[in-house]
């Protein structure tokens, strides 16, 4: 199948009559939902989009009933069925027997949180696959306002790392190269040809021992990586991050809620549950002092005569200590 660069694309395809999404949060469920809203009148979306929580409802005869159900005044009628991973064994029968002979006028998206197996469709989509991978990362540099050549972005998106927080992580990477808000694509190359994937993420790696104020494993697993060598890069990732830390604590002791604090920092729902979740382990004194540490670091970096291995050395030192 050819690729796909947007989930209209997937609806628009007649020969997928039914499409089973496996992923962990809503993304891709809420941008469905979305394209649907801005493309169907208001009356057309009433009748024909139905949403289906497995969750709140196993009744089988419902649910098949409206599957089964042709559209009123369309051509088409679009079946949203959430956490099929919930569905008892019964149910999940009555949905394979369905998907063998579906009805030629619906068409029937399924949202699962793991993968199903012999849960047979006309097309599965992960998030690894190339497909959906290739529109998040499209996504998320739109909403950065990160534009690059199509050249780059094949060159870039083939080495980012497999998970939405390494992919989040690497976006901000590339922000760092950002001049009035125009990108030095010439560096971002350089930067991709320089080493392969597999640093990026051992450089991320990292961060669990500074939070964890682990010297030892630290300094053990520092030299598999291109830290020292990307040193302003990566001062700059874990001071960003020290800062989103900070936001949140502050934000959190003001009473604001999730949202509110999602959208104070313009941080993605998926990225704010790990930052969050990372935050709430640390001290403000710690988040201050290690940004402190990071600031005299860049700045040492920058105008000493000092040996840019002893200030990472005593870098590493003083943030996780």
């Amino acid at each position: 199948m050819a690729e796909i660069n947007e989930i209209s694309e997937i609806v628009e395809k007649d020969n997928l009559r039914t499409v089973l999404i496996v992923e962990e949060d809503s993304y891709y469920q809420k941008k469905l939902l979305d394209y649907l809203i801005e493309n169907t009148p208001n009356d057309i979306y009433s009748s024909n989009v139905n949403i289906i929580d497995i969750e709140r409802t196993n009744d089988i005869p419902t649910i098949l009933e409206n599957m089964n159900t042709y559209p009123l005044g369309y051509n088409k009628r679009f079946i949203i069925i959430l956490n099929v991973n919930e569905a008892n064994k019964e149910l999940i029968d009555n949905l394979i027997e369905f998907n063998l002979n579906p009805n030629k006028f619906a068409k029937i998206f399924y949202f699962s949180k793991k993968i199903l197996k012999k849960f047979g469709v006309d097309k599965k989509y992960e998030f690894n696959d190339k497909n959906m991978r290739n529109i998040f990362i499209k996504d998320i540099l739109e909403a950065n306002n990160i534009k690059l050549s199509k050249n780059l972005m094949e060159l870039i998106t083939d080495k980012f790392p497999e998970s939405r927080i390494g992919i989040e992580n690497e976006v901000e990477k590339i922000k760092a190269f950002a001049n009035k808000g125009k990108i030095d694509e010439p560096k971002v190359n350089e930067l991709y040809n320089d080493h392969k994937r597999t640093v990026f993420t051992e450089t991320y790696n990292l961060d669990k021992y500074i939070n964890n104020k682990n010297f030892k494993e630290l300094l053990r697993n520092f030299n598999k990586t291109n830290f020292e060598k990307n040193i302003f890069m990566e001062i700059g990732r874990i001071a960003w991050k020290y800062r989103q830390y900070l936001k949140i604590k502050i934000l959190q002791n003001k009473n604001k809620t999730d949202d509110e604090i999602i959208s104070a920092t313009k941080i993605s729902k998926f990225q704010f549950k790990y930052i969050k979740a990372e935050s709430n382990k640390l001290k403000m004194n710690d988040l201050l002092k290690t940004l402190r540490e990071l600031q005299n670091a860049d700045k040492l970096l920058k105008s000493s005569d000092i040996s840019q291995k002893t200030i990472i050395f005593n870098l590493i030192k003083n943030i996780t200590n």
